[in-house]
C-alpha cells in the first residue's frame, strides 16, 4: 500500500511524464510546423538585438546612475582623472628554457631591449597617417640614465633606463650589475623587481621578475565617444595592437629565454589588478 506522499509524486510524475509525451508526439507528427514555429519565434525573441548597444565606459559600467557616487566620481575625475592610457608588461625567465628563475642574467635582459625596441620601434598606419610610440608617448622629461633624447623624453617606467633603453649601450656593458645597482636604493630596487634577492651589501644578486610600463597620452576625448556612448581611442588601440600586442605576443618564438605577461589598454581586463595585488608593482 502506498503512502499519501508516493500516491502524490506518482500523479505529478505521470502528468509531467504525460505532456512531454503529447508535446513529442505533436512535434513529431508535424516536424516542419514545429521547424517554422520555432524560428519564428527566434526571430521574434531575437528582433531586441535591432536595438542593442555597447558600453565601455567605466564610470557608467561600475558607477551607480544618478547617486551620491556618481557625483563624487565626476568630482574627483575633474581634479585627479588620467590623461594617459596604461601598457605594461612583466618579464620573467622562461620555464622552457632552463630552471634557473633569475631574470637579471645578460642573455634575458638583451631578450628583453630586444622586445622593447620592437615595441618602440614599431609604426601603426590610422587614416593615412603614420604613428609610433615617440608620436603618441606621455612626455617625461626624461627618465633614462644619462640621455634625455628620443625614447628617454618619454614616460617609460623599468630598470632598461638603465642602459637607455639602448641595446648596444647594455651590449657593451662589462659590469651590467654594477650599472643596475645604480638604479636606487634596495628599497626602489625592491619595488621594481620580483622576489629581489641582495647580499650582505644590500647589492642586487637577482630576481624573477621586473616590469616595463609603457604610458600614451588619451587621445579619447578627441576622438569623441560612439553613437552607442563606448568610448574611442583609434589610434593609441591601433598602436598598443600593431605595436605592443604584437610584440609581447610573439615572446615565446622571438625572445625564446623571457616569458612575459602583460596588460594593454586595449584589453580593458582585470589583470593589472590581480598583478597589482600580487606585488608586481610598476615603478
Amino acid at each position: 500500500m502506498t503512502s499519501c506522499t508516493e500516491s502524490f509524486g506518482n500523479k505529478i510524475e505521470g502528468l509531467i511524464g504525460g505532456s512531454f509525451s503529447k508535446l513529442g508526439l505533436k512535434i513529431g507528427t508535424h516536424p516542419r510546423k514545429t521547424i517554422a514555429l520555432a524560428i519564428s519565434l527566434t526571430i521574434a525573441c531575437g528582433g531586441g538585438f535591432v536595438r542593442w548597444t555597447t558600453e565601455n565606459r567605466q564610470e557608467k559600467l561600475w558607477v551607480p546612475q544618478n547617486t551620491l557616487s556618481e557625483k563624487e566620481t565626476e568630482r574627483h575625475e575633474e581634479f585627479f582623472g588620467s590623461e594617459n592610457r596604461f601598457n605594461s608588461v612583466i618579464v620573467k625567465a622562461s620555464p622552457l628554457e632552463s630552471d634557473d628563475t633569475n631574470v637579471l642574467t645578460k642573455e634575458r635582459l638583451m631578450d628583453a631591449m630586444l622586445m622593447h625596441q620592437h615595441i618602440a620601434t614599431t609604426e601603426t598606419t590610422v587614416d593615412g597617417e603614420v604613428y609610433d610610440f615617440l608620436d603618441l608617448c606621455t612626455p617625461a622629461g626624461g627618465t633614462c640614465a644619462s640621455s634625455f633624447g628620443g625614447i628617454c623624453s618619454c614616460l617609460v617606467l623599468g630598470i632598461l633606463k638603465q642602459w637607455n633603453y639602448d641595446i648596444d649601450t647594455l651590449w657593451a656593458d662589462e659590469d651590467y650589475m654594477a650599472t643596475l645597482s645604480e638604479y636606487g636604493s634596495k628599497d626602489d630596487l625592491d619595488e621594481a623587481l620580483g622576489n629581489a634577492v641582495f647580499d650582505e651589501n644590500d647589492k642586487i644578486l637577482s630576481a624573477e621578475a621586473f616590469t616595463i610600463s609603457y604610458l600614451v597620452k588619451d587621445r579619447t576625448k578627441e576622438a569623441g565617444s560612439d553613437e552607442n556612448g563606448s568610448e574611442a581611442d583609434p589610434i593609441n588601440e591601433a598602436w598598443e595592437l600593431d605595436a605592443f600586442l604584437n610584440a609581447t605576443e610573439s615572446v615565446p618564438l622571438d625572445y625564446p629565454s623571457i616569458s612575459v605577461d602583460f596588460l594593454s589598454g586595449k584589453l580593458k581586463h582585470l589583470l593589472f589588478f590581480i598583478l597589482w595585488s600580487c606585488n608586481f608593482h610598476p615603478i
